[in-house]
Parts: structure tokens; C-alpha cells; sequence
């Protein structure tokens, strides 16, 4: 599962405040990654999930880096029309 959240006390309560909130919200994420091209989806993985540099993102996926922000672009966007569809 994708993992948006950032660093956590290991100690604190997992359950504490908001959490069917960030897990409703990270579900969603999920189901939106699903529906992408997998490239897509291995782009913002690699961009938001492991963090690595646009250079990076590009020599691994074989396109320029100008194509990665397109790419990132287009996709962020299939995204929220996804969602935008889906609570109306």
C-alpha cells in the first residue's frame, strides 16, 4: 500500500485522531495509481514514494527530463479529474 504519511513515533497510538481520514485518503491515492498507464504510475511512484530526482526518474524510464514533468503533469491531472468524477 502507499505509504503518503510522513515520519511517525513508533510508540504513538496507530489509531490516535484522524486516522480513518488519512487511511480513506490513502486508499483513494491507491486506487487512483491503479488506474494509470503503469509508466505513469511508476513515474509518480519513483517521484513521490522513493523520492528520487528527476534525472534519475528519466534515465530509468528512458525520456528526457522535460518528458518526466509532462508526464508527472498529465497524470497528477488523470488523477484529480478521477477523483472530481467520483464525489459528484
Amino acid at each position: 500500500m502507499l505509504d503518503l504519511g510522513g515520519a511517525r513515533d513508533p510508540e504513538e497510538e496507530p489509531f490516535g485522531p484522524g486516522f480513518l481520514t488519512r487511511f480513506e485518503e490513502r486508499t483513494e491515492v491507491d486506487r487512483l495509481l491503479q488506474d494509470l498507464d503503469p509508466r505513469d504510475r511508476q513515474l509518480l511512484t519513483l517521484w513521490y514514494v522513493e523520492g528520487h530526482p528527476v534525472t534519475t526518474i528519466a534515465r530509468r524510464l528512458g525520456i528526457s527530463r522535460v518528458h518526466c514533468y509532462r508526464l508527472r503533469d498529465r497524470a497528477l491531472r488523470q488523477m484529480v479529474e478521477a477523483s472530481s468524477r467520483n464525489v459528484g
